[in-house]
């Protein structure tokens, strides 16, 4: 064969390979884009590294037992929904970063954060690109920015602490009242709402100790906590600070001087594991538990997909990517402005609604109310003593 002819040989063989290339990279980029235009993205931001990594994971667990449901039944409005994850650190600063980045992502809501520091300072980056978000929070100073793309998945400090008041006073019976509290903006803020709730009654504060996320050593906070003569211990930290708090306080016997009583991490299963027999005999006000009949079905699937039952970061996770299902298919589109119009001022009715496990409400600002429950650690257990009705029982009417 001539030298000429090798060389046009070649080149009609190059030529065929780089079409061949060239035609299969159209036929991928064409299934990705059929692809992404089948999905619909949502976004998860919590801390899955730090010293919040505990309940951020149980967070984005929830998160994603939502999502997979969701798509199991058939999708949203015949869409599948497609979660990315992302990893704040455990850091307010790093959340803001993390928030910028979902807002690249283009995603059709956010769920998230969870911690009071962090979504007070990164709420306003999804405000400004109008993508929803869904926080489970607790600070009231996040409902009260006039910002109208947030919603909460908890309810705040001010209206928990309103439904404790009774419960304190009547149950508890306490008079002289201990607190320790994690120094971020939900410690402060659950005090906050705790000394205001008690103000004017029997219940006095006669100390009150601030402690460091992440905090090991509690033992010098508990010895003036127990020379302060107070019969009640009212714990405001995250499950990983009451773990060490109440296996510390059995080991220096407070917990048979003292009632134990808190928030719903004090009494939540990864609390009720890591203290084992310390946490006996504690009890809370929570607005959430997997410990009754209408978050059972729910309960059953988390253990079965990751091993455990949930806490309540879990479930408000879980109820949060309902709540987004519900909005989306009333309006009928995945339109962000109208899903906020709709859950303003809504009352979302178990019986009226396919996806929603429990009845909730939102006030115009976006604060959710609900049942809540009084709870207690029996037997190594959370048990169920009391269900109390929503502040504003009157929203939910057309629930019964």
């Amino acid at each position: 064969m001539s030298r000429e002819k090798m060389f046009s040989t070649h080149k009609a063989l190059v030529f065929s390979v780089f079409t061949l290339v060239f035609l299969t990279l159209i036929s991928f980029s064409g299934n990705s884009i059929a692809e992404e235009k089948e999905t619909v993205l949502v976004v998860v931001v919590q801390p899955q590294s730090g010293p919040s990594a505990t309940w951020g994971v149980l967070s984005v667990e929830g998160v994603r037992l939502g999502v997979e449901q969701i798509n199991a039944a058939g999708g949203l409005l015949g869409k599948q929904l497609r979660l990315e994850a992302l990893d704040d650190q455990s850091k307010p600063a790093v959340s803001v970063a993390a928030m910028k980045k979902a807002v690249g992502l283009k995603p059709y809501v956010v769920f998230g954060t969870n911690m009071s520091s962090s979504t007070l300072i990164n709420m306003s980056v999804l405000e400004e690109a109008g993508i929803p978000q869904f926080s489970g929070s607790t600070s009231p100073k996040i409902s009260q920015q006039g910002n109208r793309n947030i919603f909460m998945a908890c309810m705040n400090a001010d209206n928990l602490q309103q439904k404790s008041k009774d419960w304190l006073i009547n149950v508890v019976r306490s008079r002289k009242m201990a607190v320790i509290y994690v120094a971020d903006e939900m410690g402060k803020a659950t005090l906050d709402s705790l000394v205001e709730v008690l103000k004017g009654t029997e219940t006095k504060m006669v100390e009150v100790r601030s402690s460091d996320v992440g905090q090991a050593d509690y033992t010098g906070d508990l010895v003036k906590i127990d020379n302060s003569g107070a019969d009640t211990l009212y714990i405001i930290q995250r499950c990983d600070e009451i773990a060490r708090i109440l296996l510390q306080c059995e080991k220096l016997g407070l917990n048979k001087k003292l009632r134990i009583v808190g928030t719903e991490t004090l009494i939540g299963p990864d609390t009720i594991r890591l203290a084992k027999t310390a946490a006996e005999g504690m009890a809370a006000i929570a607005d959430l538990t997997y410990k009754t009949p209408s978050m059972w079905p729910m309960a059953v699937a988390y253990k079965g997909r990751f091993g455990r039952f949930p806490g309540h970061d879990a479930i408000k996770a879980y109820l949060s990517v309902m709540i987004v299902a519900t909005a989306t298919e009333e309006v009928g589109a995945f339109d962000q402005q109208r899903i906020k119009d709709f859950l303003h001022n809504r009352t979302l009715c178990t019986k009226k609604y396919r996806w929603m496990p429990i009845d909730v409400h939102y006030d115009k600002n976006g604060i959710l109310d609900r049942e809540c429950y009084e709870l207690m650690v029996k037997n190594g257990d959370q048990v169920v003593n009391k269900v109390l009705s929503p502040v504003h029982p009157e929203n939910f009417q057309a629930c019964k």
